[in-house]
């Protein structure tokens, strides 16, 4: 027989599945700012306790109540730099300029979020609590912004050699431009077929072949249709080198420039990692926090004698369908089962709605245990089901050549070897595939036991 253990975490991503749990998971997943928030959204897990639960859904709430009237946390301009932070996470490690400046905007949200989360204490009571943990590191930021620009090149005045060696290498390109267009002239005699460029970070001229014949220099290329040539006179070549070597120290102080920075965030990792973490689950949050509003969602109570309660409770996917098919409505689900009821039976036509109904009722108890809020009304109660096992819809296997009845009778036999008294047990078209009173027996005997 088959590990337990192993048992139970199949039949809870069967559940998942089956109340298309990942489906809501994926609507939250898609109002995260970034991946990494994206992708522990998708991989939320049912959490331990009821206390967990309700911190978890009450810190949610509370948030979308603040989204509703338009205020949120300011995390628009936020890009996650704990990739960055991981790779200048050895001595000696050399960060671009790009990398560095977004590191600087990452620590500059974080300050931003500190600052809104502290500014608002009586509306975020449960939030309020993550403020104290941010580590106040502008310092970094503003030495880099101060040395970066927002085209993530090292500014000039990032050092007074960096100032010097640009001013003495702009005012000798502007000298050889002008010498290379009075030469360019002068052999061209005006005819305008001749022109001044660079080749290889090197000034040179193009001219036409039977024209650069007669000129002494340096030929770096031809051009595709080989009718011209690009020549570096040879009365340029030293002001080239210097030019070339003007480029060489002016690269030299700017990978020294980068280097400092880039030890100043070695340096302070530790506290920049934390306050990318803090947003991080903030980002989380709000993504939740969104979905929460967005579905009229609202945190669960729990009872402790197995009661439950919904108030027009709604299956999000259903009312996304229908509310992007022409402004449907979702009509909620009203239910209440007191701790004596262990059973409830649907019946009704066809298309009367009865999977929608289980499939509801699942849903919301599965996201209640991953501490979402629900999509109810408040004042909606439900027990603790640390258990959830479903079986709606076709499993047949075709693997094991089971029929469609011997399918539904290896499920349930599943389940009754795994439940215990407080699980919640779905069971669609229950006694189904079979002569319909051998079925009914056998619903009759599933339920009673």
């Amino acid at each position: 027989m088959e590990d337990r253990d192993s048992a139970l975490l199949e039949e809870g991503l069967i559940a998942r599945r089956k109340l298309e749990m990942d489906s809501v998971l994926e609507f939250i997943a898609a109002r995260a700012r970034s991946e990494r928030a994206a992708l522990a959204v998708r991989s939320s897990s049912p959490l331990d306790s009821i206390r967990l639960i309700e911190e978890s859904q009450a810190g949610i709430f509370e948030l979308s109540q603040l989204l509703s009237t338009g205020d949120g946390i300011p995390l628009s301009s936020w890009n996650d730099t704990s990739g960055i932070l991981g790779r200048i996470g050895a001595p000696g490690a050399m960060a671009t300029g790009e990398e560095l400046y977004r590191v600087a905007a990452g620590e500059i949200c974080a300050q931003q979020a500190s600052r809104y989360i502290a500014g608002r204490r009586d509306r975020l009571p449960l939030i309020s609590g993550l403020q104290g943990l941010f580590r106040d590191r502008t310092d970094i930021a503003r030495k880099i912004t101060a040395t970066i620009g927002p085209d993530f090149e090292v500014l000039d005045t990032a050092s007074p050699e960096l100032a010097r060696i640009r001013r003495q290498s702009a005012s000798l390109r502007n000298r050889l431009r002008k010498d290379f267009a009075d030469f360019a002239a002068r052999h061209g005699q005006g005819k305008g077929y001749e022109f001044v460029t660079v080749r290889g970070d090197r000034y040179v001229v193009s001219l036409p072949r039977n024209e650069a014949a007669g000129v002494k220099g340096i030929i770096h290329q031809a051009s595709s249709s080989g009718a011209s040539l690009y020549i570096e006179p040879l009365d340029f070549v030293e002001r080239n080198n210097e030019l070339e070597s003007m480029r060489e120290d002016e690269k030299r102080e700017t990978a020294k420039i980068l280097a400092g920075l880039t030890n100043g965030v070695f340096e302070a990792r530790a506290d920049l990692a934390c306050n990318q973490d803090l947003l991080l689950r903030l980002d989380i949050l709000s993504a939740k926090a969104f979905f929460a509003r967005d579905f009229r969602c609202a945190p669960a109570g729990h009872s402790a004698d197995g009661s439950m309660v919904l108030r027009e409770a709604r299956h999000p996917i259903l009312e996304r369908k229908l509310s992007g098919a022409g402004g449907g409505e979702v009509v909620g689900l009203d239910m209440e089962c007191p701790s004596s009821l262990s059973v409830l039976v649907i019946s009704g036509p066809n298309a009367g709605g009865k999977t929608v109904a289980l499939k509801t009722i699942g849903l919301i108890a599965l996201m209640d245990r991953c501490g979402l809020p629900v999509p109810c009304m408040t004042g909606s109660v439900l027990p603790d089901h640390p258990g959830i096992f479903v079986d709606i819809g076709d499993d047949q296997s075709i693997e094991q050549s089971l029929s469609t009845f011997s399918s539904r009778i290896s499920r349930i036999k599943r389940i009754l070897w795994l439940v215990l008294e407080d699980s919640l047990v779905l069971i669609d078209e229950i006694g189904d595939g079979t002569d319909p009173e051998e079925g009914a027996a056998i619903g009759c005997a599933l339920l009673d036991e």
